[in-house]
Order: structure tokens, then C-alpha cells, then sequence
């Protein structure tokens, strides 16, 4: 979609951009949504890696596209006052953000067929062993307490400090500087999605609550920020621990 380039076109962009984002991102969540009531399509026959990896990337579309907003908006407003319009650079820009979880969703369909070999999920994809869905949530957790974690989030929070010497020059630099956003917030947010193995790949509760929470991440002060990660992880490790004690 490219945005029109008239000073009238200029005043619409910031509608026909957000329009698009809340578009993209509700058709996600219903489909979603509409996998989640047919069980049946996505359990007990394997994984297969196509409909697999279509799941996995519409998940990350709709979790993580709302995150963008705040970045999307900078760039609008830096291409604004640069060119007096910013043409296609924020959708290059939002294309390159989504393209590494698309990556992301690659590896996330691997590591379930793979989990799917070893018998550890359920028909539900859900991590049956107490033991691995614990250490999981435990891991989650302690890396919410990490420097790398710190650093990542801090550059997820702030993506305009990215763009250096007035922002992107072209559509290609956009799309480069959207992939290396989204690399920053998979360092970021990989343990919290990887927790969907152990609520259920298609619990469509639990990715609204882990999409709360990356949002928050994303956009409350920086103090209440630190709080929330450092709270989360200690939740997640408390989970974690109660997850793994022996039954009875």
C-alpha cells in the first residue's frame, strides 16, 4: 500500500497507516481466534509444517504488530517533516520488522515438529512433561532478570535511536532498519512467545495476556518498565518451580 503523495494524501497518512496496522493485525487475531474453535485442524495429525508455520507467523503478527505502533508513528513523523510525505517508507519498514519474526515463526514450526518427534506434545500442543514445561517457564523467567534482555528491550522501547544521520534513505533502508527492530525484540521477547508450549500453541488467551505484557514492555516509563520485567520474571520462576514439584 503506498500512501498518496498530494498534501491532501499527506494529511490522510497517519489515518490510512494505523488504519492498515489495526486492519492487519485484527484479521490476524481472527484467524486465530478461528483455529482456536477448530481444534481438530491443527491437533492430533502431526505437523504438518506449512499450516504450522502460517499459525506461528500470523501469532507473531498479531502479538507483536501493536508493539509497533509507537515506532511507526516517529518514522511517519520524521518522513513528514523531511519529504512533507512519507510515502511507503513506514510499511517498508513494518515489512522488515515482521519479516524476522517470520523468521522467528520458521524456527518456532522446527522446534514444535521437533518437540511433536520426542512425544512431549499433547493433541492441544502443549508441553505434557511437568519437568520441561517448568524448566521452561523457569528459564523464561531468570532471562526476564538478564543484561541481554535489558539491552534488547532498551532498544526495542527506543527504534528511532536506530535511525542515524535523519533517518532511512529509500524503501531498501527501511525495510533494513524494520528487520534489525525486529531482531532487537526477538532478543527481547523470545522466551516469553516460546512459553506458548506451555499454555498451548493455540490458546488464544494466553497470547493476548503475553501480548499485554510485551506491549507494557514497550511502552510504559522506563521505571515502570523495570518493574514489570523484573515482576514477571520472578512470577514466571515461582510458576516454574510450582510446575515442577512432585504431584500428591
Amino acid at each position: 500500500m503506498l500512501a498518496a503523495t498530494s498534501p491532501g494524501g499527506s494529511r490522510r497518512e497517519p489515518a490510512l497507516l494505523f488504519g492498515a496496522v489495526l486492519l492487519v493485525t485484527a484479521l490476524a487475531w481472527l484467524y486465530l481466534i478461528r483455529m482456536a474453535a477448530m481444534p481438530s485442524a491443527m491437533a492430533g495429525g502431526g505437523v504438518p509444517l506449512g499450516p504450522t508455520f502460517l499459525m506461528w507467523s500470523v501469532m507473531m503478527a498479531a502479538m507483536m504488530l501493536p508493539g509497533l505502533v509507537p515506532g511507526m508513528a516517529a518514522l511517519l513523523a520524521l518522513e513528514r517533516r523531511r519529504r512533507g510525505t512519507a510515502g511507503a517508507i513506514p510499511y517498508h519498514y513494518a515489512g522488515g520488522y515482521l519479516l524476522a519474526w517470520i523468521g522467528f515463526s520458521a524456527v518456532a514450526t522446527l522446534g514444535q515438529r521437533a518437540l511433536h518427534d520426542i512425544a512431549l506434545l499433547s493433541p492441544m500442543m502443549r508441553l505434557e512433561a511437568p519437568m520441561v514445561a517448568g524448566g521452561l517457564l523457569v528459564a523464561a523467567g531468570l532471562f526476564q532478570w538478564t543484561p541481554y534482555k535489558t539491552q534488547c528491550l532498551r532498544r526495542c522501547r527506543s527504534p528511532m535511536g536506530l535511525i542515524i544521520g535523519g533517518g532511512p534513505n529509500g524503501s531498501v533502508a527501511a525495510l533494513g532498519l524494520g528487520l534489525r527492530q525486529g531482531l532487537y525484540c526477538i532478543g527481547c521477547c523470545w522466551a516469553l512467545m516460546l512459553l506458548m508450549f506451555v499454555f498451548g500453541v493455540m490458546s488464544v488467551a494466553w497470547m493476548a495476556v503475553l501480548t499485554a505484557v510485551i506491549v507494557a514492555e514497550k511502552t510504559l516509563p522506563a521505571r515502570h518498565c523495570a518493574w514489570l520485567t523484573r515482576f514477571t520474571g520472578s512470577a514466571l520462576v515461582a510458576a516454574g518451580g510450582w510446575v515442577m514439584m512432585p504431584a500428591g
